[in-house]
């Protein structure tokens, strides 16, 4: 065990255990809270190594006073799109952290008191996706943060047209919905997004197109106003007119690379491009 104490008085311990697992505790001071307004940087963390075996996977434990929430960038070793942050509850259960992202040096995770983050290479293998396969890096993000699951057993079927069933179902997992429920596979995605006033729920099992797909998103993210001069961009010979502003607002976003995507808008797209698109949004809210 070693134990860092900061001169602001925040204090770092680490415990390494006889197996090789790594277990940090941290407890900000509050001068470093007001400080870094919640965002805390410099802490004594060591790289953690990155393992798929959860029982010896690090974890990170916050010691922090009621209702501060902190952010805390984790360096990792051997970084993948794969690695992903796991939040660990008294019962012991898991929930992967969908949001968290991926840095430079690691992963940037939330914490509340008495959160414990269990960093885990969560990767997926599927038969039908190599390293070579294109969006495979998107399709390791996705289905790693248990967004995407797969058409099969061993399964992704990267080149299959993405419906609209499993696009809702993605983005109720994305907002903490349980959709295993029993029933047919969509029905518990198909229920929150009419709920939420995403979809009115029909047509599930047609072929989704690109702008069907960034309506969806962009309902999703609050459908923030766009300006003007930014719908005019759009191209209504390529784009629907109830398209046109979440068309212009995942431009502005980064989401879509330029306005070039315009032009295929109304095709189907396949289950890797929705991959990729999904993790532009997350990479970029």
């Amino acid at each position: 065990t070693a134990t860092t104490t900061m001169p602001d008085g925040s204090i770092v311990v680490v415990h390494m255990h006889q197996d090789g697992k790594m277990e940090i505790h941290v407890t900000p001071s509050a001068e470093l809270l007001q400080k870094t307004g919640g965002t805390l940087t410099g802490l004594p963390i060591p790289t953690l190594p990155v393992t798929s075996n959860p029982d010896k996977a690090p974890t990170v434990n916050a010691h922090l006073p009621d209702n501060v929430t902190v952010r805390l960038e984790l360096s990792a070793e051997r970084m993948t799109a794969g690695t992903v942050a796991i939040l660990v509850k008294a019962d012991g259960t898991r929930t992967v952290l969908k949001t968290a992202a991926g840095t430079d040096n690691g992963i940037l995770v939330e914490l509340n008191d008495g959160d414990t983050i269990l960093i885990l290479d969560n990767s997926k293998d599927f038969a039908d996706v190599s390293s070579s396969t294109w969006g495979a890096e998107a399709i390791d993000f996705t289905s790693s943060r248990e967004l995407f699951h797969g058409t099969g057993e061993d399964t992704f079927s990267p080149n299959a047209h993405m419906s609209r069933a499993m696009m809702v179902t993605v983005l109720a997992r994305l907002d903490g919905v349980d959709t295993s429920r029993d029933g047919i596979w969509y029905e518990a995605g198909c229920r929150w997004a009419v709920e939420q006033g995403i979809s009115d729920g029909s047509s599930m099992t047609e072929d989704l197109t690109l702008e069907q797909l960034i309506v969806l998103l962009y309902r999703y993210s609050g459908s923030s106003t766009v300006a003007g001069s930014a719908v005019e961009t759009v191209s209504m010979d390529n784009v629907s007119s109830w398209a046109a502003e979440a068309m212009a607002w995942a431009t502005q976003c980064g989401i879509l690379s330029d306005n070039n995507s315009q032009q295929d808008a109304q095709r189907p797209v396949t289950r890797a491009e929705a991959a990729m698109i999904v993790m532009w949004y997350l990479l970029a809210d």
